[in-house]
């Protein structure tokens, strides 16, 4: 039997979500949304581990590269970023 109870909650973000991806190698989640921000989270824990601010618009894609150095930022600005998880850059 299953249960309707969340396992874990990650409360943060000021609008809605709109995209996620698990990198489920490092424990990580990340997160984008109507905020325009992606965020970093801890899956064992659920605490934000960092921010990515940028867009000027709803960030609605999220894509991790192979290696799982970068991820890449899409939103209605039209703008892509890149971001190097290593520093955070």
């Amino acid at each position: 039997m299953t249960s309707d109870k969340a396992v874990r909650e990650f409360i943060g973000h000021a609008g809605p979500v709109d995209a996620l991806l698990v990198d489920a190698e490092r424990d990580r989640l990340y997160s984008a949304g109507a905020d325009m921000t992606v965020r970093e989270w801890d899956l064992k824990t659920g605490g934000e581990v960092r921010r990515f601010e940028r867009h000027q618009k709803d960030v609605t894609l999220l894509a991790l590269s192979p290696d799982g150095q970068f991820i890449a930022s899409g939103g209605q600005d039209d703008f892509i970023c890149v971001w190097r998880l290593a520093g955070g850059e």
